[in-house]
């Protein structure tokens, strides 16, 4: 029986909206991504580069993913990505939905930690930056996370009832 046939399979399955910010138009990261959340057991739809503010908006509010992701290689994600958190955290039911952006998140890596707290400051629950980026993205998506870094349990956990021996 096919995934997309079993509805139990189906609901099971953790769901991704992967972006990124307007200005950046890099493909592979966001190919590379998608691979890897794939590969982690989740159905994720690519909205690929320049993605609009609106675009991501109008997405997640159709799909209420469990997780959206955002990726920056060209260093313009201090910036866009505070408007994205904000537009992404005022909508309905999305407060507590999983919103990660990595990458490079300014041209200046010397601000990067700077930038780093601007970005959970605005709604992000994780920033994923420098050599173990990756790694630590992983360990954030591990079905058994209860918790985001910032302390928001995880929509698969909610789901999965992980949270019953959660602190």
């Amino acid at each position: 029986m096919s995934e997309g046939s079993d509805p139990a399979l189906r609901e099971a399955r953790r769901t991704a909206v992967l972006g990124s910010v307007p200005s950046d138009s890099h493909h592979w990261n966001l190919i590379f991504l998608q691979l890897l959340l794939e590969e982690q057991g989740f159905t994720v739809t690519n909205l690929g580069p320049c993605t609009p503010v609106t675009d991501v908006v109008q997405r997640c509010l159709r799909l209420r993913p469990d997780l959206t992701v955002i990726s920056s290689v060209n260093g313009h994600a201090r910036t866009e990505g505070v408007a994205l958190a904000h537009a992404l955290r005022a909508l309905p039911g999305r407060r507590d939905a999983a919103l990660v952006i990595g990458g490079m998140l300014t041209t200046a890596q010397a601000d990067s930690g700077a930038a780093a707290r601007e970005l959970l400051l605005a709604g992000f629950d994780a920033v994923f930056i420098g050599p173990d980026a990756v790694d630590r993205f992983l360990g954030f998506l591990s079905p058994s996370s209860a918790l985001t870094p910032s302390g928001n349990p995880t929509p698969w956990a909610r789901r999965s009832g992980v949270l019953a021996g959660a602190r």
